[in-house]
């Protein structure tokens, strides 16, 4: 499960994003236009303000910046009480190596969750292991322009659960963020991040420097789904949501069919050396109320099936189609408003005919695997030493 982080500039709009139902309230400079920290004076008046209702983050660094003044920003915005600290590395990779040297120790009680930024072109993968031997809990992809883009529009969705799953193998939480919008949430939450951080989906006519809007809030709380470690947090958005569960539903089907992508599948040693043609039938039961839809909430978009087929199919070779069948239902059925999903897969050439498989899973199967948020955020630390 996700935890959604709220941007806000300071103790009133923390007010506002907390009744909102904001599991985590993160304090940033949102006038810059950029990826920017407030001082350590207006983070600590937020963390005060806040006084443990929720938990707190706080921005520093930046890819302009120079190692030592990112770890300097670092420091003073744990010192300032925050619970985690956001540090944007720098675009230079002897500073993002330094960067990391530089808090690798760490006495304070903040949780470092490094963040590299996909419209500068910066490149996480090979830091995995070394942030998680210098103790950072987590890292997190945004972008730094603010205006310049969607994060899926710089790294797909498949990009994007190929670096969880990197992330996830040295035991660090996964974090995404920037310019996210309303359609974006259901796409991400299938790949199960930690945290999804908004601040422009949060204001006023979608400008970061606007003022934080409750309903807008309500409206992406309403995507994430509670868990109940977190919903005595959520104030008048539990409420929304007590009324959309008291709702009359049916069961509609969303479906792709005859979808045609070479796949790396197979347990044969000669099946290793090239991909073999597969074909994707993917039904979903879904649940809706009836009349027309009210929100993003109550819809379920064939583009979470083709994502999932991508995002499985990209993670490299699958010796077994009952293991790819398995995955693709798990990640579709982590949106809320699948019942039930049914994953056909056929092999194109083994013979004048097809064979294949037919899995068929429902939400049991998914919350036999799932691990509570609150959890996940506490122990999302750095791999174990020796």
């Amino acid at each position: 499960m996700t935890a959604m982080l709220a941007g806000v500039n300071g103790p009133d709009e923390a007010e506002i994003a907390i009744a909102g139902g904001a599991d985590i309230v993160g304090v940033e400079d949102v006038s810059a236009g950029r990826f920017a920290g407030l001082p350590p004076e207006a983070i600590a008046a937020t963390v005060t303000s806040v006084a443990g209702r929720c938990r707190t983050a706080a921005t520093a660094g930046g890819p302009a910046m120079r190692a030592e003044d990112c770890a300097t920003a670092a420091r003073s915005a744990a010192q300032a009480g925050s619970e985690f600290v956001l540090v944007g590395f720098p675009d230079d990779r002897p500073d993002q190596q330094n960067l990391i040297a530089a808090l690798t120790s760490w006495d304070a009680p903040a949780r470092r969750i490094a963040v590299f930024f996909v419209d500068r072109d910066q490149h996480e993968a090979d830091l995995l292991p070394r942030l998680a031997e210098a103790g950072f809990s987590g890292i997190m992809l945004d972008t730094d322009d603010k205006e310049g883009g969607r994060l899926v529009a710089y790294r797909d969705i498949a990009g994007l659960s190929i670096f969880a799953r990197a992330a996830r193998a040295q035991h660090l939480i996964v974090g995404f963020s920037g310019g996210l919008e309303i359609p974006d949430v259901p796409r991400l939450l299938a790949l199960d991040p930690e945290i999804l951080r908004f601040r422009s989906a949060l204001c006023l006519s979608r400008r970061r420097e606007a003022e934080i809007d409750p309903h807008a809030i309500s409206t992406v709380r309403r995507l994430i789904p509670l868990e109940m470690g977190l919903r005595h947090r959520a104030g008048a958005a539990m409420a929304d949501h007590g009324a959309d569960e008291r709702e009359r539903t049916q069961v509609s089907r969303v479906f792709v069919r005859d979808l045609m992508l070479p796949v790396h599948i197979g347990a044969y040693h000669h099946e290793y050396a090239a991909p073999q043609n597969l074909r994707f039938h993917v039904d979903v039961d879904i649940k809706r109320p009836h009349g027309e839809p009210r929100g993003m909430e109550q819809i379920f978009s064939y583009d979470l099936i083709t994502d999932a087929i991508a995002a499985v199919t990209a993670e490299g070779h699958i010796a077994f189609i009952e293991t790819l069948a398995e995955r693709i239902g798990l990640q579709v059925l982590r949106d809320p408003n699948a019942l039930r999903v049914t994953v056909r897969i056929e092999k194109l050439e083994l013979g004048p005919g097809t064979v294949g498989i037919e899995l068929v899973m429902d939400r049991r199967d998914l919350e036999a695997r799932a691990t509570p948020v609150l959890t996940r955020l506490d122990e999302g630390r750095r791999k174990p030493h020796g």
